[in-house]
């Protein structure tokens, strides 16, 4: 439990978080009368009943603005009134909502008069500069590639603190806000304009469209020898962007390589749609758009079968390894670290079960149970003909301390995989 005061000071707002879910509720007490600390604090419901999670921004006069994150939901920004209340994000009044291509990823209060929602749109950062009385946007300020994060850079974009001035915003004929740099970072003999960020859009199995973001050198050549890294961005609440990463560089730098992240479906970003479809007994598809985004690159020339690694944590890393399964043949390689490889003993080896039990169904029902096991990396190893040939290369890392999936997901799985690897190569 957490408080804060008002803008104006005359209230305490009190923030009660669920850690097992990352859920929030708020409430409020009015200050106005408390003469000492001994005086009683009677806190009313102001918003939230652990349905989601709720960020306090700012108050104005008798309203509070909050930054609202729901699992496998589009994220917003709603304002509600400050009084005792069964208020929730379905019942705020809405700011801003994310949409499709749009995502947002905070809200700061600049002085008395403005607010600003960063958002990221099509890879690309806006400041939405809003007017704090009547809760209006007042102009979109593009920022540029990357992620806006407190001291988050963008992958080429480096770190770098800018300043804008609002104070003249409103005044009529002031059409352009200046940015100030304060600082910045430079690597010596590394230009950001020798490096190409971009959407590609490939179809997957059963012909939907879906986005990939590809990170590589300008004057890459489609000649079919390109290394290629495919993340996997399996787990159900990530957010689909190129997160800051001097290995990414570097591999694009010194190898000439492709970084790719395909936006499948079941990740968050895209959508309640998008997610909800590659969720549950629907999870396979995130393998197919996975498994169809390695065809697209072999397709379109980028590289070929043996140049190709796919990583992937977590869910990311039982993504690449029922792709390693399934189609061993695309690949040349597999990292996977601290990944998911007992699906229906997930209620035991992961800490965080109630999101497995949002993303992947309740184990006590038939058809989740059958559908989980179908696909559970730890059962089917012996049920896949692959292994009368050569596997792709294949890391698997889990630390012992791992809190999250417990490193019995990948103990168990290498003493089922030693013996049976021993006895094919009997046969052979």
């Amino acid at each position: 439990m957490t408080a804060k005061l008002s803008d104006a000071g005359n209230l305490l707002l009190i923030k009660i978080q669920m850690n097992l879910n990352d859920t929030t509720a708020y409430y409020f007490s009015d200050l106005t009368n408390v003469r000492d600390i001994t005086h009683d604090i009677i806190p009313n419901h102001l918003i939230g009943r652990f349905d989601a999670n709720y960020e306090f921004c700012f108050t104005i006069g008798d309203f509070a603005v909050f930054f609202v994150k729901k699992f496998g939901m589009k994220s917003s920004v709603v304002v509600t009134r400050i009084q005792s209340s069964e208020n929730t994000v379905d019942t705020a009044e809405l700011i801003l909502e994310e949409e499709e291509g749009l995502q947002i990823k905070n809200v700061y209060s600049v002085g008395k008069d403005f607010f600003v929602i960063i958002v990221v749109k099509n890879l690309h950062n806006y400041l939405k500069l809003y007017n704090k009385k009547a809760l209006t946007l007042v102009k979109d300020i593009y920022v540029g590639p990357g992620v806006i994060k407190q001291a988050q850079s963008h992958i080429i974009m480096l770190n770098a603190i800018y300043r804008y001035n609002f104070e003249n915003v409103l005044n009529k004929g002031v059409n352009e806000i200046i940015k100030e740099t304060l600082f910045k970072t430079e690597f010596y003999e590394l230009s950001i304009f020798d490096y190409i960020i971009e959407i590609e859009y490939y179809k997957s199995k059963d012909g939907k469209k879906i986005p990939m973001i590809m990170f590589h050198k300008k004057d890459l050549k489609k000649n079919q020898q390109n290394p290629v890294i495919v993340e996997a961005y399996g787990d159900l609440s990530a957010a689909w962007h190129l997160q800051k990463s001097l290995a990414k560089i570097f591999f694009a730098n010194e190898f000439g390589g492709i970084w790719c992240i395909p936006g499948i479906r079941g990740i968050e970003g895209l959508g309640k749609k998008w997610t909800s479809d590659g969720k549950e007994l629907k999870r396979k598809k995130s393998f197919d758009d996975f498994i169809y985004a390695i065809k697209h690159l072999i397709k379109k020339k980028y590289t070929k079968s043996s140049k190709i690694t796919i990583y992937g944590q977590g869910e990311g890393g039982l993504l690449t390894t029922v792709v390693s399964q399934r189609e061993p043949k695309l690949i040349g390689a597999v990292v996977a670290k601290s990944p998911v490889l007992d699906t229906i003993r997930y209620d035991e080896l992961t800490k965080y079960d109630f999101a497995f039990f949002d993303g992947y169904g309740n184990l006590n029902k038939k058809k989740v149970f059958v559908n989980l096991y179908s696909f559970s990396p730890y059962h089917q190893m012996d049920k896949y003909k692959t292994f009368k040939k050569e596997w792709p290369s294949t890391l698997i890392i889990h630390s012992f301390t791992e809190k999250n999936y417990l490193v019995a997901h990948t103990t168990k799985y290498l003493a089922k995989l030693y013996p049976l690897l021993k006895k094919i190569q009997n046969h052979v």
